[in-house]
């Protein structure tokens, strides 16, 4: 076989690069591509060339796929199937047009399956996704080129690396522990802490909790463990250093031009932060000066608005005063117009320096046949005249009569303007009005000025706006802001006046400038002082005080205190330090001088003085006697109750050997020998004390075996029979109660135990008749104990019938180990919902007996045999009460009932063939044929059926017999079937056609039949 080498050195050298090809295979790869994703895991591939020979084929593939930016996404970011659907939105599909959402089809996940919204139609709009998709929105695994390859935890294709049960990816469930919750199938594991949340400073680090299944030993959905109660400690907080410094910038400040292109500013501070939380401010040497953001930026860069006028028009009017108008316009750009208040106005006065002349040529006088009443100083300028109407009486005497005021000589800023001023006098004989000279006015009053200064209005272009300084600063530090300040100055000489004389004058644009950029110093920040502790008596007050530093506005830094100057501020201030007024002040309530009835309850007072080390109690002399609280009070207890022994209605069996056992005075005690008694005598309203015992009558003795107490019990040690068992009487206060004591038999004792024996091995409750646990206080022991109600069997039924009663005996019962109590019923009754019977009815069947009535006649009517016949008669359950018959269920227990029919000899029961009539002969005309006839046993006095073979003994009647048939000759009425015989025993004769085939048999069916008797 020739060698690969070898061809290659006889094929000509054009064609060595493709024979050395053929033994490589592949061309060298490409250039990774870029992701097909951003982020959440795409996919990028190179490829290479096949350069082999034709017919030959390359091993392996020509393009290798790799995972790229796997880190998450941001939120809010669109799914990247959701994307790829959305971009069909637009196009047409079937003639409509949709909006596309995922569907994720599980057979085919990376075809590009989407769902129209809004209906329920699913179409592929492209055979495959675009490189990168996830197969599942659970796994990692994606799309490549139409196929859903695996992706490992470690988000690498082809991976099999695997996240453990704690959430790390590649673990071996070595870094966090089972929360151990037995029988529970889904558990939250905690991870081992995080990395902490900073890089420096104080921050925090979590414990990661995942959802574990317990059982396939993997980590599920978190939703699978919801409502499973999750562990606690899951945050702590952790320490990585101190920070660097770092620049921290306070907010832009105004722009120092609102039009036309200013400047804005903000601080840009190097700040460095503790990690007790407190901050300094650094030189800026200190901060990574790359990273610095600027605090300069430009701002209002667009035109200014501005007012432009028009030309004034002429003066309204031709004499006297009128006025100009002119048309004023904002030029602006964008939104941003011009202030209203800023607006030249649009009208003017002004004079035309003529006067207005009436009709006769004079000029017009206002104050004819008027006199002015206020001073000349308030005549001057243009104050309003004070005038009031005069008759002729009024200028009886002469005075100043003055004209309107002519116009002003200017038509802006200052000027002159006059009047007449006139003596006048009415005189009656020639009724009007004579010019006198001025001296004889001015006897009585000052002559009125005739010229004084007017203003139309100012010349606007003679004023203008001039600048004279800035506003003060509005910051001590961080940068304040100045504004330029404008005043109004006549041009020529710079005089001010006041701003309404530049209203014409075009406002300059306000200039601001940054002032005291520097930072602030520290300095204690000082809060409001809270409420005082005390009201009176020298109490204390605090308030806040910090060391801060503004190192931009609205942005501080807490400083610690020793930056700040020294001493500093109070942060604690005595306050209400006048002495407080002694006041009363008292204590509890004593308890009441007695138990029942009415009695008292005392308490001190004490007079005390509130300082600031506490309350001190001083001289009652100080304290308003007048206020001094009341000491005494009555209390009226519970109404004492009637002196009474309280008895104990119980009857006690001691059942095993008890060391002492405490009886109470109303009891019946069956004891055992040997045992230490205590009997108590419990009463009320009564003295203890005087407590007297007797023993069968007798006052008792006291020995050192038995004795009375200090209490007033009565106390026998080892009781003993035939010197112990006695009734016992305690005597106290005239009232009597008595205690009887027996000693038990062996006998009595173990029937006892043997009968209760059940209640105290299965629970008292489990035998009682009561419905439900009732407890009772055992006076024996002081302790709860649920009680019995037991009973005896019930009695014998009164009566065996027609309805009686039962009875049985009840027993409410303490039952224990050592003893058992007999109490009442009612105590047993007293909390239970039911209250068993103790008598009921019985056998309240009636009382019955078969009554049978007399036999009827043998008949033969009913022959069941040869010679005899059936009687019968009534049989009936019979209520003996009312003497009527009832139910027959009630006399089932008196056994089977007499019988009501049997038989009876009768010699008329005797049976006989009955036979038929014979048939047509049965033949052809003229032919030897048969006759028969059909026959049956009855009884002979009823022609009734009788039982088959009855008739055995008897000879059978002969059923056929020999004939011949009729001549051949035409018969007018013959039988054309040989059946027409069993027509005429059947009564088919009555139907025509009948009637018409059996002509002769049913002509002869009303013959007379024969019989064969025995």
């Amino acid at each position: 076989m020739v060698s690969t080498t070898a061809s290659c050195l006889i094929i000509v050298v054009t064609q060595l690069v493709m024979c050395h090809v053929a033994g490589s295979g592949w061309a060298e790869w490409s250039r990774w591509s870029e992701c097909s994703r951003t982020c959440d895991g795409g996919a990028r591939y190179k490829t290479r060339r096949c350069s082999g020979v034709p017919g030959y084929d390359c091993p392996d593939r020509g393009i290798k796929y790799t995972s790229c930016n796997t880190k998450p996404c941001p939120p809010g970011t669109p799914d990247f199937r959701t994307e790829q659907c959305a971009a069909y939105n637009d196009a047409s599909y079937s003639g409509y047009s949709f909006l596309w959402v995922p569907y994720h089809e599980r057979k085919n996940p990376c075809a590009l399956s989407c769902l129209a919204e809004g209906t329920n139609m699913v179409a592929i709009l492209a055979p495959k996704v675009l490189d990168g998709t996830r197969c599942r929105d659970d796994s990692l695994d994606m799309c490549i080129n139409g196929l859903c390859v695996p992706v490992g935890c470690d988000h690498e294709l082809y991976s099999e690396m695997q996240t453990d049960m704690c959430g790390v990816c590649g673990g071996k469930n070595s870094t966090c522990h089972l929360i151990d919750k037995s029988g529970i199938r889904f558990q939250w594991i905690a991870t081992d802490f995080g990395a902490c949340s900073v890089t420096c400073g104080i921050g925090v680090k979590e414990r990661r909790l995942l959802c574990y299944h317990t059982k396939k030993g993997r980590v599920l959905d978190p939703s699978r463990c919801k409502g499973v109660e999750k562990p606690v400690n899951m945050r702590e907080t952790c320490s990585q250093g101190p920070c660097p410094p770092e620049w921290r910038v306070g907010p832009w400040q105004n722009c120092t031009r609102d039009c036309g292109g200013g400047v804005s500013w903000r601080i840009v501070s190097c700040i460095q932060t503790f990690e007790d939380g407190t901050q300094q401010l650094m030189r800026d040497s200190a901060c990574d000066a790359s990273t610095r953001l600027s605090s300069r930026k430009s701002c209002n860069g667009f035109i200014c608005p501005t007012w432009y006028a028009g030309e004034w028009s002429v003066c309204s009017v031709s004499c006297g005063t009128g006025t100009h108008v002119r048309d004023v316009i904002c030029r602006h750009v964008g939104d941003v117009f011009c202030r209203p208040g800023d607006k030249p106005r649009t009208v003017k006065n002004c004079t035309t320096g003529i006067p207005c002349y009436n009709l006769n040529g004079d000029i017009q006088e206002r104050n004819v046949g008027q006199f002015r009443t206020g001073s000349e100083h308030e005549l001057q300028g243009d104050q309003p005249d004070t005038t009031k109407p005069i008759t002729k009486e009024d200028l009886l005497k002469p005075r100043f009569v003055t004209s309107t005021w002519d116009a002003c000589s200017t038509s802006c800023d200052e000027g002159i303007r006059f009047r007449y001023v006139r003596c006048q006098v009415f005189l009656r004989y020639l009724d009007d009005f004579v010019d006198l000279p001025d001296e004889d006015c001015l006897e009585h009053e000052v002559k009125p000025d005739q010229y004084e200064a007017c203003m139309v209005e100012p010349c606007y272009d003679m004023y203008a706006w001039v600048p004279i300084g800035m506003t003060e600063c509005s910051r001590t530090c961080l940068g304040g802001v100045q504004e330029t300040i404008f005043t109004c100055e006549r041009k020529e000489n710079g005089g001010r006046v006041e701003d309404a004389f530049c209203l014409e004058s075009p406002r300059p644009q306000v200039e601001r400038r940054i002032c005291n950029d520097k930072p602030c110093p520290q300095r204690w920040e000082l809060g409001e002082y809270g409420e005082c502790s005390l009201t009176c008596g020298g109490g204390v007050m605090s308030r806040s005080v910090r060391c801060i530093q503004e190192y931009a506005q609205e942005s501080v830094l807490n400083l610690p205190d020793f930056m700040c100057s020294k001493p500093g501020p109070e942060k604690v201030s005595g306050c209400n330090s006048k002495e407080c007024p002694a006041q009363w002040a008292v204590g509890n309530w004593s308890e009441c001088s007695v138990t029942c009835g009415v009695g008292v309850m005392t308490r001190v007072p004490l007079c005390q003085r509130e300082r600031s080390s506490g309350l001190a109690n001083v001289s009652r002399s100080e304290c308003d006697v007048t206020l001094k609280p009341q000491t005494e009070m009555t209390c009226n207890r519970t109404t004492c109750p009637e002196p009474m022994i309280k008895p104990k209605n119980i009857k006690l069996y001691q059942l095993n050997k008890i060391n002492r056992l405490k009886l109470f005075v109303g009891m019946e005690a069956s004891i055992l020998p040997d045992t230490t008694i205590i009997v108590k005598c419990p009463h009320v309203g009564l003295d203890r004390q005087k407590v007297t015992w007797f023993k069968n009558g007798l006052k008792f003795r006291r020995s050192k075996r038995a004795k009375v107490a200090r209490s007033g019990a009565l106390r026998i040690r080892r009781a003993f029979p035939g010197r112990d068992d006695a009734v016992y009487s305690c005597l106290i206060g005239g009232l009597e109660a008595n205690l009887t004591i027996k000693f038990a038999s062996s006998y009595d004792v173990l029937q006892a135990t043997v009968f209760r024996e059940k209640f105290l091995k299965d629970g008292a409750s489990n035998h009682s008749l009561l419905n439900k646990t009732v407890l009772y206080k055992d006076p024996v022991d002081r302790k709860r104990k649920p009680l019995t109600l037991m009973s005896t069997d019930w009695s014998r039924c009164s009566v065996t019938c027609g309805g009686g009663l039962q009875s049985r005996n009840m027993s409410c019962e303490v039952i224990t180990e050592d003893y058992y109590e007999v109490l009442p019923k009612e105590e047993c009754f007293r909390n239970s919902d039911v209250k068993p019977p103790l008598i009921r009815s019985c056998n309240v069947e009636p009382c019955v007996e078969w009554r049978a009535g007399n036999w009827s006649e043998c008949s033969i009517e009913e022959c069941v045999r040869y010679h005899y016949a059936k009687q019968r008669r009534t049989v009936e359950c019979l209520n003996l009460f009312n003497d009527t018959a009832t139910d027959g269920g009630f006399c089932t227990d008196l056994g089977f009932p007499p019988d009501n029919i049997r038989d009876c000899f009768n010699p008329n029961c005797t049976v006989a063939w009955k036979t038929s009539k014979w048939s047509e002969c049965i033949a052809d005309c003229g032919e030897e044929g048969f006759k028969a006839r059909t026959f049956k046993c009855v009884w002979a006095g009823t022609n009734r059926p009788a039982p088959y073979g009855s008739c055995e003994l008897l000879e059978r009647p002969r059923a056929s017999r020999a004939c011949r048939g009729p001549p051949c000759s035409s018969m007018v009425c013959e039988d054309e079937s040989d059946q027409c015989e069993l027509a005429g025993e059947m009564d088919m004769c009555g139907y025509k056609a009948f009637q018409m085939r059996c002509c002769l048999t049913c002509s002869a069916i009303d013959e007379e039949y024969d019989f064969t008797l025995a």
